[in-house]
């Protein structure tokens, strides 16, 4: 009787945790396409006050402070980027020696170090064989992730050229990515990660230049997300500005 009793117990937290993960993703995602990033910290605040924290909680979370670290660095917002970089580590840390998913926990600890680099770019020769070296054990262990393929994406897109960075070879890992997420559903359907690549993707050909194919992927984002406040108030116009066509 006691063992049924956990069993069902157990079953019931795995349906529980389930359906809070399925709704934080509708919550992120809205969120996202419609810049709310209050709502966004609501959703991480309120996934770290869970007491019942399994693996797969933990790394949906930090996919999450992820993202809100790499906006808060965006908008300057160094302090708040250092708290939720501190939230997320915890659970990096108990995930990297659970050994869980252990190429997506590098992939994130590559992600991380470069955010320590964003806080202070004097320390990029010192972390940056870290994050290297992290990137590489994750792409060896998984090369069809679309995560690991964005992370080499953002490599090759800031790492200054001299040193062998290229926006080029970035636009190549991000497509890669987008590739892997679409024949995926469950990975492009309401997913502010894919979502997020695509228009890192459109900076990019922004970044060399080539705004025909800027608009191309707009058109293709905004039809797939036509609420998507981002792309459609600021990033769009600029490209329809540079090729000198109206909205």
């Amino acid at each position: 009787m006691e063992r049924t009793k956990n069993l069902l117990t157990l079953l019931l937290i795995v349906l529980m945790t389930g359906g809070m993960l399925a709704n934080n993703k509708l919550k992120i995602y809205n969120a996202y396409i419609s810049n709310n990033m209050n709502s966004w910290q609501m959703v991480i605040d309120q996934m770290e006050l869970q007491t019942q924290k399994n693996n797969e909680f933990r790394l949906e979370l930090i996919n999450y402070e992820y993202g809100y670290v790499a906006y808060n660095i965006g908008i300057k917002n160094t302090k708040i980027a250092k708290a939720y970089f501190e939230k997320a580590m915890v659970h990096i840390d108990y995930l990297f020696k659970q050994k869980y998913k252990l190429s997506t926990i590098y992939a994130y600890k590559a992600a991380f170090i470069g955010f320590e680099i964003g806080f202070n770019p004097f320390k990029a020769p010192f972390y940056g064989p870290n994050c290297i070296y992290y990137a590489n054990k994750s792409y060896d262990m998984d090369p069809n992730s679309a995560l690991i393929n964005n992370l080499y994406g953002n490599i090759d897109y800031y790492m200054p050229p001299f040193m062998g960075g290229s926006k080029h070879k970035a636009i190549e890992w991000y497509h890669k990515a987008i590739a892997i997420m679409e024949k995926q559903p469950e990975h492009s359907q309401h997913s502010w990660n894919y979502l997020g690549t695509l228009i890192t993707l459109i900076q990019s050909y922004m970044a060399i230049d080539d705004y025909k194919t800027a608009k191309a992927l707009s058109l293709k984002t905004l039809a797939i997300e036509p609420n998507y406040h981002w792309l459609k108030s600021e990033i769009y116009p600029q490209v329809l500005k540079k090729l000198g066509e109206k909205k």
